[in-house]
This record gives C-alpha cells, sequence and structure tokens, in this order.
C-alpha cells in the first residue's frame, strides 16, 4: 500500500509568555492509505496539535504534511474530524439536517444533498434518527452522526479525537462497530487516543508521541513490549490476557 498522508519533520512552536513553547519537535511519519492508525500520548504529549495539523487547521512552524491526490492548502478538503464533544460539531436542528449541512453550504444540488445525506446516516445504523432531535441523541449516537456528515463529503481520511470520552460500555461498541465498518470501506483512520485497552487491536500500526516528540513508530502488537508507562500510558495488557482482547465489542 502506498501512503496517503506523509508527515516531513513537523514542528509546532507557540509563544508565551514566558517564551517559545516546542509542541512538536521534528516528527516525521506515514500513513498508509486504507490503514487505522492509533497514536497513543498523555495529555501535554501533542497529539491534539499533531492532529490540527494533519487536517489543515494549523500549519506547521517548520516542516510540511503531504496528502495524496490534494494541494498543501486543501487538507481539509480530504480530512474530516471527530472531536472529544461531539456536541461541538452538531449544526442542524435534527440529525437529517446536521449532516446536510456540509453538503449544502458547498452548492451541491438538493437532489444531491439528500442523497448523500440518506446514504451517509444509513451507513452510520443513524437513518432511523434522521428526525430525531441532534442534541438529544446518546454520546455514541453523536460521534456517529460526526461521521455521517465527514461520509457525506466524501473525505477519504477521518480522524477520532479521544473517541471514547464519557461513553459507556454500549457507547465504547457503537464507536468500535462504526470504525470497522469505515475500515471495510478502505477509509484512512486515525484515533488519538489514550485508551488502548478498548480499541488498540482494531490498528496494526501505532505511534506514541511524549513531550512533543515520536517515541515509538511500529506495529501496534510490538508496542507492548515496550516500556509504555514510561511515556505516560497504561499498558492494557495489565487488565487484558492477549492482544486480541484489546477490542471492545
Amino acid at each position: 500500500m502506498s501512503a496517503i498522508i506523509t508527515l516531513n519533520n513537523i514542528k509546532k512552536t507557540f509563544e508565551t509568555e514566558n517564551g517559545a513553547f516546542a509542541a512538536i519537535k521534528g516528527v516525521s511519519a506515514e500513513f498508509e492509505e486504507g490503514s487505522v492508525t492509533i497514536i497513543g500520548g498523555a495529555n501535554g504529549s501533542g497529539k491534539s496539535v499533531l492532529m490540527s495539523i494533519i487536517a489543515g487547521l494549523d500549519e506547521p512552524t517548520e516542516g510540511s504534511v503531504e496528502i495524496s491526490g490534494t494541494k498543501a492548502n486543501e487538507r481539509g478538503n480530504a480530512v474530516g474530524l471527530v472531536f472529544q464533544e461531539a456536541d461541538t460539531q452538531i449544526l442542524g436542528e435534527t440529525a437529517l439536517e446536521d449532516v446536510a449541512f456540509g453538503p449544502e453550504n458547498i452548492g451541491l444540488s438538493k437532489a444531491e444533498v439528500a442523497k448523500r445525506a440518506k446514504e451517509a446516516l444509513e451507513q452510520t445504523g443513524l437513518l432511523h434518527r434522521a428526525d430525531f432531535p441532534a442534541r438529544f441523541l446518546s454520546g455514541g449516537q453523536k460521534r456517529r452522526l460526526a461521521v455521517a456528515g465527514i461520509l457525506a463529503m466524501e473525505k477519504q481520511i477521518i480522524i477520532f479525537d479521544e473517541p471514547y470520552a464519557n461513553l459507556d460500555y454500549t457507547g465504547v461498541k457503537q464507536v468500535n462497530a462504526l470504525i470497522m465498518a469505515l475500515m471495510r470501506k478502505r477509509k484512512t483512520i486515525i484515533i488519538l487516543t489514550h485508551e488502548l485497552e478498548k480499541c488498540l487491536s482494531l490498528s496494526e500500526h501505532f505511534i506514541v508521541l511524549f513531550e512533543g516528540e515520536k517515541v515509538f513508530d511500529g506495529k501496534s502488537k510490538d508496542a507492548l513490549n515496550e516500556n509504555l508507562e514510561a511515556w505516560g500510558i497504561r499498558n492494557p495488557l495489565k487488565q487484558s490476557a492477549s492482544f486480541e482482547d484489546l477490542l471492545w465489542v
């Protein structure tokens, strides 16, 4: 498989009252098309900053992001984000109106908007909730709604930012079922999380960030042989018997 995302020596520095703060320190990586990558790291490791740069919400201080088939200043056209706080992404009164918002705002015809919105809701298991008030959906359903909006915009890359935050067991299972459905559609998926026990076996590729640096980049299974605690990550095998058990379904 070929790389759909290539990070070339990404650095990001912020100016603060106490001087410059380096949030990302020279991170390079490749993400294969149709793959699932988990980026792990403790709070403050740089995961969210890197996510924003990949998605085109922010620009690196140094380095570059290359997304296959996309111009440098059009990354947002290829990448869809599912934020940790799903409520912040709700823009429509009903689930159908919310999913239709993006296609409507890029000037598609009413017929095409309706077709895309219906198909996206069906793909995410929310078609029966089309006329339901979007803000009264469950936590897991709101994340699925955010993905439906991304699918309606036909984006090939989907980034999940802490997708299991504040979800109960049922909500976690819903999110994982959705991710597995996206895998079958050959979407390229990046999951930012520290809750490895819920999803690690979904992925083959695992990256760890620690204080803005990439300290591991390899196979997810091999990461379990590393001293994850040294990077502020719980080793999920302390609660599970095997790598295959690291998925809530």
